[in-house]
Formats: C-alpha cells, structure tokens, sequence
C-alpha cells in the first residue's frame, strides 16, 4: 500500500511541472565535475585547450551553438549565441562546479581557486531574446563553474574558470 501511494506521488509530481520547471528542477541534483577547459581571449579566439574538456558548444539536431569569452574570466564576460530563430527566448545559468584536476595534465593560473551533469544550484540565471548577453560575475568567488544555456529545446554547456586577482 506504501508503495502505490509513494508511485502515485512521484507521477503527480513528475508530470505536474512544466519542462521550465524541470529544468530548474534538474539543475538542483549533483554539482557537475569539471575535466577541462578552453581558454578564450577578450576576443573570444581560442587560445588553448587545457585537458579534455567535458562541454557540449552546438546542437547535433540543428544549428544552435554558443560560447563565452573571456575563459578565465575576471568578472564580466560575454556570451554569443547562434541560433536557427533568433527571436527565440533564450534562458542561461551558472552554476558551481568541481574541477578533476587528476585527468588534466597541465596546469592552470586561476589565483585562489584550486559526462553530462545537469547539476548545481544556479547562482546566476537570465532569461533573454537576444543573441549576446554580457553578465556581471563580481557576486561570485573565483573558482570553477559551468554556463548552461538552453535555446531551441537544446541545452548547451561550457566550462568557465573565474579569477578576478590575475
């Protein structure tokens, strides 16, 4: 009897929220560890890569892609993202992440800050229509997050080393 009112629970929960809902949801479970990064200049050119990063940039099903810059960042950074409809709302959030510096063979200056998880609670989210967005990350202390973006149904992710002593 337990059991069919747990069961009966769950489906309730389960299919009462709206997927923005379940993404806000999703996002609260585990704190996404992090195995690389690609450094990017105040241009937004690439300049390394360090490890094997674990990030997902553009879409496999459409045209749909993103990056940030600058990685490090100091306490702004921008955000660009292409997209099939351009007027679409776009939804981003960072959240803290855990860096697995034991898989990276190099090393990174980052100051004080020493696989697909959708995890972490956000720390910083916006909702846009636009296709940039520059974000203030002064709130935060430096160390290791990961953005998420979720356009078109697609969630897209990077990896982001935050260091506002250089």
């Amino acid at each position: 009897m337990n059991k069919l009112k747990i069961l009966s629970i769950f489906l309730i929960l389960t299919f009462s929220c709206s997927e923005d809902e379940s993404v806000t949801r999703i996002a609260q479970f585990e704190t996404p560890v992090l195995t690389g990064f690609q450094l990017r200049d105040e241009m937004g050119q690439r300049l390394e890569t360090i490890g094997e990063p674990n990030l997902q940039l553009s879409s496999s099903n459409s045209m749909t892609s993103f990056y940030f810059y600058p990685n490090p960042c100091t306490g702004n950074c921008a955000v660009q993202i292409k997209s099939e409809n351009s007027v679409d709302k776009k939804y981003i959030w960072i959240v803290k992440a855990l860096y697995n510096e034991y898989d990276i063979n190099a090393t990174v200056n980052t100051g004080n800050a020493t696989t697909l998880f959708i995890g972490g609670e956000a720390l910083i989210n916006h909702e846009f229509f636009q296709n940039s967005l520059n974000i203030n990350l002064n709130s935060l202390s430096d160390g290791y997050y990961r953005i998420y973006v979720k356009v078109d149904d697609e969630i897209l992710y990077d990896n982001l080393i935050l260091s506002k002593f250089n």
